[in-house]
């Protein structure tokens, strides 16, 4: 087992995972809030609908370093539009940030 300090490397884990939880759900509050508005009041179509939403949870996934959910959601999308340009550009800058790149590189060789 780890330590850090006299103290197990795994409650800094947990506390880790429940931030990043907790940073997903704040983020995903104007993405639920927007659908519901897009629902009842836009005039828009229900796959239209959709997608605004599947971004907003990638982008939310991705605000809290969620990277591994952010990038399935992207797949989920692209399931439904193959060809959906917003999608390729969000994934290429999420593969090509510097902050973040070797936690990137060890999703992609997962």
């Amino acid at each position: 087992m780890e330590f850090v300090n006299g103290q197990h490397l795994h409650v800094f884990q947990e506390e880790w995972v429940s931030l990043r939880l907790l940073r997903y759900f704040c983020n995903m509050t104007p993405v639920l809030w927007s659908f519901v508005k897009d629902m009842i009041f836009e005039e828009m179509s229900l796959e239209e609908i959709w997608t605004n939403y599947l971004f907003g949870k990638a982008n939310a996934y991705d605000r809290a370093n969620l990277l591994e959910n952010a990038i399935k959601v992207y797949e989920e999308i692209l399931r439904g539009d193959p060809n959906s340009i917003p999608v390729f550009l969000n994934l290429g800058a999420f593969f090509t940030g510097e902050e973040n790149m070797k936690k990137r590189l060890f999703i992609m060789k997962g």
